[in-house]
């Protein structure tokens, strides 16, 4: 990945003195969420084009709808998942242009750069993520 000034993105490390969120850090994120932005952009296009190509296909009724029932069956929950994503990524596009991203939205605590990394969609720190699936695992024994 490159930035506007031909710098690669993908080697990018903070020194331990730059500040949290600073315009450098940004921009790396920014362009990481649109490379995955378009990437899932032209996945689920590739998936509605398989979808709609493979229904229109048989001339048996019967057959035809087995097929449509079965393409369904294994594409829409990839394309689900991949347009929830998608609809993550936007969100913390949004967010840069907030200027919140990188903060937790519970704490409001630095969510920190190697979670960021890892998972550029993360809108909880650590800790708070730990909290929120511990509460769901007492509600889900009740």
């Amino acid at each position: 990945m490159v930035d506007k000034q031909g710098e690669k993105l993908n080697s990018y490390n903070p020194s331990s003195d730059e500040e949290y969120m600073s315009p450098q850090m940004l921009e790396y994120f920014k362009q990481k969420l649109l490379g995955w932005h378009d990437e899932l952009l032209r996945k689920t296009r590739e998936e509605d084009n398989a979808i709609h190509q493979g229904l229109g296909r048989e001339p048996d009724h019967v057959d035809s709808a087995v097929n449509e029932v079965a393409l369904e069956n294994e594409l829409i929950p990839g394309i689900n998942h991949d347009r929830e994503l998608l609809a993550q990524v936007e969100e913390g596009l949004s967010r840069i242009e907030q200027g919140d991203y990188g903060f937790c939205s519970i704490t409001g605590e630095p969510i920190g750069f190697a979670r960021l990394d890892a998972w550029p969609i993360a809108t909880r720190s650590i800790e708070a993520q730990e909290e929120e699936e511990k509460n769901n695992k007492i509600h889900t024994k009740l």
